[in-house]
């Protein structure tokens, strides 16, 4: 009837996109960023961005997670673009011009 401390921490609602850590490296922090949805390498570690505090860290991280969210927007925005039926006919005719 009585759930261990383990198992109430196991079940803690996690958000499903990655998200910002700090892990202590000796004198320093580590920022990790962990991916929920991968069942293999979910932390992903930045060993070689090692920061002073963990706020820098987590910072850090997160501006990574920006980063590629920005990216793989304007990733999308482009594919969304060339796939539209009138981007394909109008490069068609400047191709079917030359």
């Amino acid at each position: 009837m009585f759930r261990d401390t383990e198992t109430i921490a196991m079940s803690a609602a996690r958000p499903a996109r990655p998200y910002a850590m700090a892990q202590a490296i000796g004198s320093g922090f580590m920022p990790v960023i962990f991916h929920p949805e991968r069942t293999v390498y979910r932390f992903e570690c930045k060993r070689r961005k090692i920061k002073a505090t963990p706020e820098a860290a987590i910072q850090y991280a997160e501006r990574v997670l920006w980063w590629r969210q920005l990216r793989d927007n304007a990733k999308r925005r482009r594919r969304e673009a060339t796939a539209d039926p009138w981007w394909r006919n109008a490069v068609h005719k400047l191709e079917a011009a030359e």
